[in-house]
């Protein structure tokens, strides 16, 4: 279940910070000083930097999860 986790939230931020949904979020409405800093392309890509190493992990724990166990 972990594992499918860590590949769902890889694949939410390596995709989402690059999609108008980050662009439109409701935050944005309440606290509009953030917009600037987190519309930057910086932590749109740190963001994504963030799914890429969610995305190693998903994969190092699955393949502890698939390795043959010894007897």
């Amino acid at each position: 279940m972990a594992i499918l986790f860590c590949f769902e939230l890889a694949a939410f931020l390596v995709i989402v910070p690059w999609t108008e949904l980050w662009e439109n979020n409701l935050l944005f409405a309440y606290l509009p000083e953030l917009r600037g800093y987190l519309l930057h392309p910086f932590i749109r890509g740190g963001v994504a930097a963030l799914g890429c190493l969610n995305l190693l992990i998903g994969v190092s724990a699955a393949r502890r999860f698939f390795r043959p166990r010894r007897a």
